[in-house]
């Protein structure tokens, strides 16, 4: 897993039919989800392990164009789950702790 302060930058070649999961560790602290690039169709999630099922975290961590939104969740499962990606696919997706 990667840990929590996560920055990634994605292309197509590096997913599966446009899809992939990236697991990242929480840490329960306010913390933000931006993502920015060509999305190409895609649609970028970010989602907490509840049990043995992936869930969203919400509408503000749904994202099919750059963007971004906060959250809090006590999990620390997560995972960036992006399907749908078609050519031209380039995104960076970030992941940070909100320092108050």
């Amino acid at each position: 897993m990667a840990t929590f302060n996560y920055s990634r930058s994605l292309v197509l070649a590096d997913l599966t039919s446009g899809a992939l999961n990236i697991d990242v560790t929480g840490n329960g602290k306010p913390s933000g989800f931006l993502c920015a690039g060509t999305f190409a169709s895609a649609t970028v999630k970010l989602q907490q392990l509840i049990g043995s099922t992936y869930v969203d975290l919400g509408t503000e961590t749904t994202l099919t164009a750059s963007g971004g939104g906060l959250f809090v969740t006590p999990v620390s499962s997560l995972r960036i789950a992006i399907t749908g990606a078609t050519t031209g696919f380039s995104v960076t997706a970030i992941i940070k702790p909100i320092e108050l």
